[in-house]
C-alpha cells in the first residue's frame, strides 16, 4: 500500500514538473526546424506577398494558419539531404479589423499523431512561423526620439531627432522645434530643425547644430516636439554635457559596522572629452564633533572620454564607535582635483545595512519561489525513499510457514525434556 501511494506521488510529481517546464519555456521556432522562423511586414491594402520557408525533420507535415489571409501553394519540394521548401502566400485585404500595431498572422506545422500509437502521454512535433503585419493608426500619427551627443565647452553640440511615420499617410513638411534647458527646467534657448519628409511606415532623421561658446560647463535637458499636424503631439527629452576637466562625484556606497575593515565603492564620472589620467579618491572620516578620526584611498584608474565608474577603497573602523561620520572626499586626477562630502553610517559590530548581502540573502531564502522548490525537492526526495526502502525490504514470511517447524521443535523438545528427566533418575537411583 505504501508502495502504491509513493508510486503515485512521484509520478505526480514528475508530472508537475513537466507541466511547468513546457508552460514556462518559451517555443523557439528555429530550433524545431523552420526558416525563417520571423517575418515583419506593414499593411497595404490588397497587397500581395509569397514568401519561400525551408523546413527540416519530417517530411509530412499539417498546416494550420493563424489568420485567414494565408494559405501554402502547392510547390512542396524535399531535396536529397531531406530539407523541404515551399511557398506561402499573404493575401491582405481591403482593411484588417484590429487594433493599430502588430499583427499575428503566422501558421503552424504539425507532425500527422500515428493512429496506431497507444493513448496517453506523447510527444508532438511542431514547428512555428510568425507573419507579423504592422497595421498603421488611422489618420497621421508619429513617434520620435531625441539624442544629443557630450561635447566640450567651445565645441558644437549636434540633435538628433529621429522621426518614425506610424500613420496612413505620408508625413511631408515636418520640423521638431528643441527646447535647450538647465537643470532646473528653465529655457535657455530654442532651436527648430530643417523640415523632412517620412513616407508610411518609413522614417527620417532631422538634425539641428548648436554652439556652446556661450554655455558654462554643466549637465542640460533638451526637449523636442515634432510639428507634423497630428492630433497626438509626438515629444521626446533627452539630458547632455557640455563639458570641461572635470571629475564630477556621483555618490558613496558602504554597508559598514564597527570593529572590522569595510569595503567602500565611489562612484565617479568625467565631464571631459578626452581621456583623464589617474583618478583616485582620498577621504577623510570625522565623527559628528567634526573630529578627525581616520582616512582611507581608494585605487586608481584612467576614465575615457564622458564615462561613469567605480572606484574601491577600505574603511578601517576597527577602533571607531557605531554611530555617524562624515566622509571628506577629494578626486584627484592629472589636470585638477574635486571636493565632496557624504554621510556614512556605521553599524553596530554584527550588524549591516540594508543593502546588506546577508538581508538580500534572506529575502531569496524567503521567498515563496524558493520555499516552493524547496518544498518540491523535499517531496522527491522522500518519494525516493519510500520507494528505496520498499526495494530492500524482504517480504514477511506468513503464519502458516512459521507455524509448521514449530510443531517438530516442540515434540522434539518435549522428547528431549523427558528423555533428560529419565536418564537423571537413573543416575540418580545408581549413585544410591
Amino acid at each position: 500500500m505504501r508502495y502504491e501511494l509513493s508510486r503515485r506521488i512521484c509520478k505526480a510529481i514528475i508530472l508537475a514538473v513537466l507541466a511547468l517546464v513546457l508552460t514556462s519555456t518559451p517555443f523557439v521556432s528555429s530550433i524545431a526546424g523552420i526558416s525563417p522562423s520571423y517575418i515583419e511586414v506593414n499593411f497595404f491594402p490588397n497587397a500581395e506577398h509569397t514568401y519561400t520557408f525551408r523546413q527540416e525533420g519530417y517530411s509530412e507535415m499539417d498546416f494550420e494558419y493563424g489568420c485567414p489571409y494565408i494559405s501554402a501553394n502547392n510547390d512542396s519540394l524535399t531535396d536529397e539531404d531531406g530539407i523541404r521548401s515551399f511557398s506561402v502566400t499573404l493575401k491582405l485585404p481591403e482593411k484588417i479589423d484590429a487594433e493599430p500595431g502588430k499583427y499575428d498572422c503566422g501558421f503552424l506545422l504539425t507532425r500527422p499523431k500515428n493512429p496506431d500509437a497507444p493513448p496517453g502521454i506523447s510527444a508532438q512535433t511542431m514547428v512555428a512561423a510568425r507573419i507579423i503585419i504592422n497595421i498603421p493608426v488611422k489618420g497621421r500619427y508619429a513617434a520620435i526620439s531625441l539624442s544629443a551627443n557630450n561635447a566640450n565647452q567651445g565645441e558644437p553640440v549636434f540633435f538628433n531627432v529621429g522621426v518614425r511615420n506610424l500613420g496612413e499617410v505620408d508625413l511631408t513638411g515636418i520640423s521638431a522645434v528643441i527646447d535647450v534647458m538647465d537643470i532646473e527646467d528653465q529655457v535657455l534657448e530654442t532651436l527648430r530643425t530643417a523640415p523632412g519628409v517620412a513616407p508610411r511606415f518609413g522614417s527620417v532623421e532631422l538634425w539641428k547644430r548648436m554652439e556652446t561658446t556661450d554655455y558654462e560647463p554643466a549637465q542640460y535637458k533638451a526637449k523636442a516636439i515634432l510639428l507634423y499636424g497630428g492630433d497626438n503631439p509626438a515629444e521626446a527629452e533627452t539630458e547632455f554635457l557640455i563639458g570641461k576637466l572635470f571629475v564630477n562625484f556621483l555618490g558613496i556606497k558602504t554597508n559598514a559596522s564597527a570593529g572590522r575593515i569595510n569595503p567602500v565603492t565611489i562612484d565617479v564620472e568625467s565631464w571631459w572629452g578626452n581621456p583623464i589620467e589617474n583618478v583616485r579618491a582620498e577621504v577623510k572620516i570625522y565623527n559628528q564633533s567634526k573630529v578627525f578620526k581616520t582616512d582611507f584611498r581608494t585605487e586608481s584608474t584612467d576614465l575615457t572620454p564622458w564615462q561613469k565608474a567605480t572606484l574601491q577603497g577600505y574603511w578601517d573602523a576597527s577602533e571607531l564607535e557605531p554611530g555617524n561620520y562624515t566622509a571628506n572626499i577629494t578626486l584627484l586626477y592629472k589636470g585638477g582635483s574635486t571636493e565632496a562630502s557624504a554621510l556614512l553610517v556605521l553599524h553596530e559590530a554584527g550588524t549591516f545595512g540594508e543593502d546588506s548581502i546577508f538581508i538580500k540573502a534572506k529575502d531569496v531564502l524567503t521567498s515563496p519561489i524558493f520555499l516552493a522548490m524547496l518544498v518540491l525537492i523535499l517531496i522527491i526526495n522522500v518519494s525516493i525513499w519510500l520507494l528505496k526502502q520498499r526495494k530492500t525490504k524482504k517480504p514477511p514470511e506468513s503464519k502458516t510457514s512459521e507455524a509448521k517447524p514449530k510443531k517438530p521443535e516442540t515434540l522434539r523438545a518435549k522428547r528431549s525434556g523427558v528423555k533428560n528427566d529419565s536418564e537423571q533418575k537413573t543416575k540418580k537411583a545408581g549413585g544410591l
